[in-house]
């Protein structure tokens, strides 16, 4: 997938680190912002071992959410955050590797987007370890991600 700084991106290029995976959309009202400033909080409690973190924003809305459009909406959560987008075959691959659904629903522009909202928590190795559903607590995860950053 492609980066909000337009470079080829995978998930092995984190290895070492830990990654908390979400998957959204730009011009969704609640959840999707939710989430992320929920996402900078945890990064932010972590005090010092914060930057043993990466949070991911993949982009489930290839139509309108553009390169252009995620430099602006990601880091306005936290300038380490790394949003991703691609074609909509890349999004419907990854998408279905994490189980998510995601349904456009609507016509015109206004459309909205259904989808899964859960936080994917990947250990330093790039495995699958955690799944967090929406509404789980700051401090459930927080403590998930202290004890994948101390293995």
């Amino acid at each position: 997938m492609t980066s909000h700084l337009g470079k080829s991106t995978k998930l092995k290029d984190f290895r070492g680190k830990v990654v908390a995976i979400f998957f959204g959309f730009t011009y969704c009202p609640d959840i999707c912002p939710t989430t992320m400033y929920e996402l900078k909080a945890i990064k932010d409690s972590l005090g010092d071992d914060g930057d043993k973190l990466q949070v991911i924003f993949v982009s489930l809305d290839p139509e309108r959410d553009t390169i252009k459009l995620l430099e602006n909406y990601v880091p306005s959560f936290d300038s380490s955050f790394i949003g991703l987008t691609g074609s909509a075959d890349d999004i419907k691959k990854i998408a279905s590797q994490y189980k998510i659904f995601y349904k456009k629903v609507g016509e015109g522009k206004n459309y909205t987007i259904d989808h899964s909202s859960a936080i994917y928590l990947i250990d330093k190795k790039g495995s699958i370890r955690v799944r967090h559903s929406y509404g789980s607590s700051q401090e459930m995860i927080t403590r998930d991600i202290r004890s994948l950053i101390s293995i």
